[in-house]
């Protein structure tokens, strides 16, 4: 068995909530934890990352969060790769 490449999106992401001014947010981390404005709110936040440089020609590339909230989507240059509903838990995406 051959071991998958892993490559780490830990670190600095673009972050809003609901629909606000974009900040920075270190990932993996809860939001509210990061941003003592937020600490008390509710509702959607959308954390934003480019990276370049991975050439999966030909390979299958999957997406693995160890945690996500009670609601997520994970696109990917605008297609939606999967979603999950329910408690936090992992969601891995292909």
């Amino acid at each position: 068995m051959t071991q998958r490449e892993q490559i780490s999106l830990d670190g600095v992401w673009q972050f809003s909530h609901e629909g606000g001014a974009s900040r920075e947010a270190i990932v993996p981390g809860p939001w509210k934890a990061q941003f003592a404005d937020l600490r008390q709110a509710s509702g959607c936040a959308v954390y934003r990352r480019e990276f370049a440089g991975f050439d999966l020609t030909g390979r299958v590339a999957v997406l693995c969060f160890g945690a996500v909230s009670y609601l997520a989507e994970v696109w990917l240059n605008g297609h939606l790769l999967g979603s999950h509903e329910a408690g936090i838990c992992r969601l891995n995406s292909c």
